[in-house]
């Protein structure tokens, strides 16, 4: 409902006091109660504030004043450093009944004391919000104002209670005392807290509320019932007999007369109603009944005449074909589209058979609808074909009896209804399902569907040969028992998404299980099935087998990141590696060695050998580096003759025996018969700290450095 401004409110609250269909009483009661009612509104609603915030004072002054006594209790405890004394007050105070919590915080919010013990030394934050921390904390929802030393707030189970903050300041005995440790000049040392249960106080505010209530409708009630009496007996009673006698003279009753009560204005009213009812009396003449005859003729003649103009026009008005039959089958009566259906002059009808005209039978049709009503007496229907001039037309034929005085069916009407147009479209949608179904079971993707309820109402052949179910029954089955996937009962399962309404329609990967037990990607549209009504009934599921796809992925992808030659990681591989050892080793917080290796004289040996010979170098390094380091390393071909491994070592670790076996390895290859040269390689290493994090390229150029040094330092050795 759209809502009302407050002038159309005013309207309609005042339409409805002065309602015009209400008596005069019923208009006077109704707006002496609205005002007694809103007056009656008013003060409950005042009395029950009032007394509430009454309530709720004494409720803060007695929890101020309590914290007040608990302050001078303590007062000496404190002063003297006794931990043990004003822990063992706080607690047997904090068992009072109604008593929540004791606690004194310190000024950066720690729980000194408290008379729950497990919670001392807890750091609960900043006091300023004047509300306890902690997992006990509700929302405050009540204070007097900004700064203030109390709020009202509920836990998480609804209760209602009332905190207390009281500072705790720096008096000159506290100041001067052994115990001290604050500067003199700290204003506050602390904060006294105080959580006080408000159950009893909002018992009495409700039963106080109760209370009110009751008194204000008691008082509303014998208002009302007194004041309803005397408007009946002085308003009401009065000026209905009036009315009442009002209509029965307009009726033609000029005898009715009114009791004259009293000389007020109702007394005065009826006192006129009286005399007019007499002067109307007098000058009455009596109908004559000679004419009272005739009119009463006219009027039967004119019902009649309609009478008959709406049955013809009615009958003529119907354009399906229409006749009307007796007991003998002879046609009484018939409309011009009757007479164009079977192609006979409407004159010519009457009087003779429907069989004989219809079906060109001299007797009754077997199964003839005529026949039914007239023996049962109730109407009847079928669907038949009529051929003329070699054109097939379907009729749906409906009768229906006319029955005499006796209650027995004198006539018949039958009624004929042209369904070609529909027999036509079944006919066509017959074929196009016959059509659609051959389709359906011979795409050559997987096609299923499945209803609201995850049962599976149709597959085609593709989908059982995909699931490998071979001719099968699922109909009926939940989808996720025969072809379950990661999708299925979670957020993402596409028939809980489109049946929701969230999604119109989804395309997404997935992984389904063959009945052998092996699994296959496939990408899967999914789309709502709808009904005959447009509502959602279910899904249509088409699923596409990926797998060749996703193999040529993984191949593209591999010769994407790895080296041609050597079969190690490229240069694009190495980064992309490398960049999750930094991640993990930040993560972890442990360092790594990365190896930067260069074959020396490679030159001289593509110069001298040919590049055919270089090639194979550059494999026999690559693999004597596999066999060197672990098969998590990451051993790459950065370029040319340069190769580099992470991690070969973390913090700790003596990498200096891992370039060693490199080396060795190396002498063992160069040891082999009949190779005319020898194969060398100066190293680089380069330490990456997570406490000190550097770019990869920064990484390798160091350890390039290393590796250009190492190599002056072997040909001048």
């Amino acid at each position: 409902m759209e809502s009302r401004s407050s002038a159309a409110w005013v309207t309609y609250m005042t339409d409805w006091v002065f309602c015009k269909k209400r008596s005069i009483a019923g208009n006077l009661i109704a707006t002496i109660s609205l005002l007694i009612l809103l007056e009656c509104g008013i003060s409950w609603y005042a009395i029950i504030r009032s007394e509430r915030n009454a309530l709720m004072k004494n409720a803060v002054d007695y929890t101020s004043s309590y914290s007040d006594l608990i302050q001078k209790s303590l007062h000496h405890a404190m002063l003297a450093a006794h931990r043990e004394s004003i822990q063992r007050v706080i607690k047997n105070i904090g068992a009072q009944r109604n008593v929540k919590s004791i606690r004194i915080f310190d000024n950066r919010g720690r729980i000194f004391f408290s008379s729950k013990p497990a919670e001392i030394n807890e750091y609960i934050g900043p006091m300023s919000a004047g509300i306890p921390g902690g997992a006990t904390a509700g929302k405050a929802f009540r204070a007097s104002g900004p700064g203030s030393p109390w709020k009202i707030y509920e836990d998480r189970k609804g209760r209602e209670f009332l905190t207390f903050s009281d500072p705790i300041y720096n008096e000159p005995t506290c100041a001067s005392a052994a115990c001290h440790v604050h500067k003199k000049d700290e204003r506050i040392l602390g904060t006294l807290r105080t959580d006080v249960s408000l159950q009893g106080v909002q018992r009495s505010i409700w039963t106080q509320t109760l209370h009110t209530t009751v008194f204000a409708v008691v008082f509303l009630c014998v208002t009302s019932i007194v004041m309803f009496f005397f408007v009946w007996r002085l308003v009401h009673r009065p000026v209905s007999l009036l009315a009442r006698n009002m209509k029965r003279i307009a009726g033609g009753d000029f005898h009715q007369r009114v009791p004259v009560a009293g000389e007020d204005e109702i007394g005065q009213l009826a006192g006129t109603f009286n005399q007019m009812a007499e002067d109307l009396e007098k000058t009455t003449v009596s109908r004559d009944s000679l004419v009272a005859e005739i009119e009463e003729r006219k009027r039967l003649e004119e019902k009649l005449q309609r009478s008959e103009q709406f049955i013809n026009t009615a009958f003529d008005s119907i354009h399906d074909p229409f006749i009307i039959v007796d007991r003998d089958y002879r046609i009484t009566r018939a409309n011009e589209t009757y007479s164009t259906m079977i192609n006979i002059p409407l004159e010519a009808l009457i009087g003779r058979k429907c069989h004989e005209i219809l079906h060109q039978k001299s007797d009754v049709c077997s199964d003839c609808t005529v026949s039914k009503t007239f023996l049962s007496g109730d109407p009847c229907a079928s669907e038949r074909s009529i051929v003329q001039d070699g054109i097939e037309t379907w009729y749906q034929i409906y009768t229906y009896p006319i029955l005499a005085e006796e209650g027995e069916a004198s006539h018949v009407i039958e009624y004929f209804r042209d369904i070609t147009e529909r027999k036509v479209a079944e006919r066509a949608a017959r074929l196009a399902y016959t059509e659609l179904d051959q389709i359906f079971n011979t795409a050559a993707d997987g096609m299923c569907v499945i209803g609201k309820d995850f049962r599976v109402q149709k597959v085609n052949k593709t989908f059982l040969a995909m699931f490998g179910l071979k001719g099968e029954s699922v109909a009926g089955i939940k989808c996720y028992e025969k072809f379950p996937g990661p999708e299925c009962h979670t957020a993402r399962c596409p028939l809980t998404l489109i049946s929701s309404g969230e999604a119109a329609v989804l395309q997404y990967e997935s992984e389904k299980s063959r009945m052998d037990g092996g699994r296959f990607p496939c990408l899967v549209f999914a789309a709502p099935f709808r009904g005959h009504d447009g509502e959602i009934t279910g899904i249509v599921e088409d699923f596409k087998d990926i797998t060749e796809r996703k193999e040529m992925e993984d191949e593209l992808r591999s010769l994407s990141l790895t080296d041609e030659l050597t079969g190690l990681y490229n240069r694009r591989g190495f980064y992309a590696l490398v960049e999750q050892e930094l991640k993990m080793a930040n993560r972890l917080g442990k360092g790594i060695y990365l190896l930067y290796a260069d074959l020396d004289g490679f030159k001289a040996i593509n110069d001298t050998f040919g590049h055919i010979e270089g090639d194979h170098v550059l494999r026999e390094f690559a693999r004597i580096l596999q066999s060197t380091y672990r098969n998590s390393d990451i051993i790459t071909r950065l370029g040319g003759d340069e190769f580099a491994v992470v991690p070969i070592g973390t913090k700790g670790d003596n990498v200096d025996i891992v370039v060693e076996r490199l080396r060795k390895n190396l002498d063992i290859y160069n040891s082999k018969e009949g190779l005319k040269y020898t194969v060398s390689v100066s190293v680089g290493l380069a330490y990456y700290d997570p406490e000190a994090p550097s770019a990869i390229d920064e990484l390798i150029a160091c350890a390039d450095k290393c590796m250009y040094d190492d190599k002056r330092r072997r040909k001048f050795s």
